[in-house]
């Protein structure tokens, strides 16, 4: 084998070796990361759960009867003056209204939990009973139905005026009239039969009264 064999094959292996130690160092990094977070976690979980264990032995001690907002004031002041147990774990207690608001945190690794408790839940007080609403206003008695009296009913209205018959026209209110006529024309050739023979007689009384009246200024007898 050749010098210029051997130094590429030496190279090689040193690269493969070199890349090879790099994987494994950082394959150990992660796991003592993931470690670290894991016992991280188990030590904030621990903590939360004494926190809450000493709040459930306060409960015992506490006056159920007590108003929720005093109930968390005490809750508040134990959380506050005891210590925390786990190492490396910080806690945080703020009070948000009634309820409270437990905060654990962790610098290495950096982690955080948080966990609203409220005084209710841990038994360190009784939920106020609701008051009943008030009952709403009756309704307003209705009107009575009003009768109708007929003497002081509108005349124009119920008891229209009654129509008077000389006012009446005898074509609107005797329709019938033209057709009776029509239907009876011997009537109406007699009406004119009549007139003319009177017109005729009074023309020869006339021509008679006239040639009498002649002779006498004659002297004919």
């Amino acid at each position: 084998m050749s010098l210029l064999e051997t130094t590429v094959a030496a190279v090689i292996v040193s690269g493969a070796a070199s890349c090879s130690l790099h994987l494994w160092g950082l394959g150990t990094t992660w796991s003592q990361r993931m470690d670290q977070q894991r016992l991280g976690s188990t030590r904030l979980e621990s903590e939360l759960v004494a926190s809450l264990a000493r709040l459930h032995n306060a409960a015992g001690q506490m006056d159920p009867a007590l108003p929720c907002p005093e109930a968390a004031e005490r809750a508040l002041a134990l959380l506050t003056q005891t210590p925390v147990t786990e190492e490396g774990v910080q806690r945080t207690v703020q009070q948000r209204g009634v309820a409270l608001l437990l905060q654990l945190s962790s610098t290495e690794p950096p982690l955080k939990r948080q966990r609203l408790l409220h005084p209710i839940a841990l038994g360190l007080c009784r939920s106020q009973p609701r008051q009943a609403l008030p009952a709403p206003p009756p309704d307003p008695p209705l009107d009575p139905p009003v009768d109708v009296d007929p003497a002081t009913t509108d005349p124009a209205v119920t008891d229209p005026t009654p129509t008077d018959p000389a006012t009446t026209d005898p074509a609107t209110s005797n329709p019938s009239a033209p057709d009776a006529a029509a239907k009876d024309p011997g009537s109406a050739g007699s009406g004119t039969d009549l007139s003319a023979t009177s017109s005729t007689d009074l023309a020869r009384g006339t021509v008679a009264l006239s040639q009498t009246t002649a002779g006498g200024n004659d002297g004919t007898p």
